[in-house]
């Protein structure tokens, strides 16, 4: 049988198991605004001082500064629930690849017309056609059923998506997606290109990524020494001290 001294060392063991917990979330969180800020400051100056190594970089940079913001406010105005930012980002991706190809397809089939000759078929006369011939120009053609813009704009997702994030998402296509396709459609140097229509989804969803961990605080945090004489080092140690110290004094004595 559990005696009292024992009941009143085990509950003193779990609190200050929870509090030490707190304190662990706390550096954890700590660690975290540190290294954001200091990644943050990095891309700043590299993107002011650094010149890129091909003009494809440039381009892509260039439409990663122009466009990130408007992306990000409307990503963060689906405050309701996941799924919404989700169908977002999955969505906007998803015809920024669709686009980057049919671009590609698009200059292919150019660059072929441009090497191929005219080619004249004569077809004859109706006179001279045989009467097995069947003239299918008469035949009535099957309407197609009309599909809305929000529709072919979602092609190829998957139509349980949640659709306030899909129309979010071509809103902003339709806002920014002409500016993307431009600057793409002025790469005429394969390397630029590829550079380009491969590492424009790739950045869009790490910064998809960036947004929801910062809008969802139960991302676990990575483990980031701080330097210590930081600024960072020092206000985590003046909140602990305070910290474990209303602690010491919320636990009091216990006298067996």
């Amino acid at each position: 049988m559990i005696n009292r001294k024992e009941l009143l060392e085990e509950q003193l063991l779990r609190e200050n198991i929870r509090k030490a917990l707190r304190i662990v979330m706390k550096r954890r969180t700590l660690q975290e605004q540190y290294i954001r800020r200091i990644v943050k400051k990095l891309l700043k100056e590299g993107v002011k001082t650094t010149p890129p190594d091909t003009t494809g970089e440039g381009a892509l940079k260039t439409v990663l500064q122009d466009n990130l913001s408007q992306l990000e406010i409307e990503y963060r105005k689906l405050a309701t629930a996941y799924e919404q930012r989700e169908s977002f980002a999955n969505h906007f991706l998803n015809k920024l690849e669709r686009e980057l190809d049919l671009a590609d397809i698009n200059r292919d089939s150019d660059q072929a017309a441009g090497l191929e000759e005219a080619v004249e078929i004569d077809v004859g006369d109706e006179k001279d056609r045989p009467p097995e011939y069947i003239d299918l120009e008469d035949d009535e053609v099957e309407e197609e059923e009309e599909v809305s813009e929000e529709e072919e704009f979602a092609a190829g997702m998957d139509i349980n998506a949640d659709k306030t994030g899909r129309d979010v998402a071509f809103g902003v296509w339709k806002s920014i997606g002409s500016n993307i396709l431009t600057a793409y459609s002025k790469l005429h140097n394969e390397e630029d290109r590829a550079i380009f229509s491969e590492y424009l989804p790739i950045n869009l969803k790490l910064h998809f990524e960036d947004m929801e961990a910062e809008l969802s605080p139960n991302v676990p945090e990575p483990n980031i020494e701080i330097p210590a004489g930081s600024e960072e080092a020092a206000a985590e140690q003046s909140d602990e001290v305070e910290e474990l110290g209303a602690e010491e004094g919320e636990l009091g004595d216990f006298e067996f």
